[in-house]
């Protein structure tokens, strides 16, 4: 039986994390979509979305005067074969308004969240099958 090369897994799910956080602060729905499988799903405390096509409209409902930073901590990885692999990844969600070519202010991050991942093996390389956003603090939260 060959054995699989834990290392590279991990380095192809972590870019999987931050290229997540990056095309989504940049608005590159179209790419976000692509590192999910095809039936992949995204939930988070009022939102369950499962498909292309699901999370497309939800993407494409953020408001656009919204700006978004997302800081991920290292992801941890609980376990792993070749097919499947499954992670925890803490980030920090900053978020501002835009205004007139103002820069948007910053007042404290409005999120620390734990990404909780389930990555398979495709065709087309490691995709995110599914990601449960758990809150851990928020701003305003009681």
């Amino acid at each position: 039986m060959k054995a699989i090369d834990c290392a590279e897994i991990e380095r192809q799910c972590s870019q999987l994390v931050a290229k997540f956080a990056l095309y989504v602060d940049h608005r590159r729905y179209a790419d976000v979509l692509a590192l999910f499988t095809r039936d992949g799903s995204f939930s988070r405390p009022g939102l369950s979305v499962s498909g292309r096509q699901q999370m497309s409209a939800w993407l494409d409902s953020r408001p656009g005067n919204w700006v978004t930073c997302h800081f991920c901590g290292p992801t941890v990885f609980e376990t792993m074969d070749a097919g499947e692999a499954r992670a925890v990844t803490c980030v920090t969600v900053y978020q501002g308004e835009e205004s007139a070519g103002s820069i948007p202010r910053l007042e404290l991050p409005a999120a620390l969240v734990e990404y909780q991942d389930v990555f398979r093996r495709t065709d087309d390389g490691w995709r995110i099958a599914s990601r449960n956003v758990k809150p851990i603090m928020a701003k305003g939260a009681s």
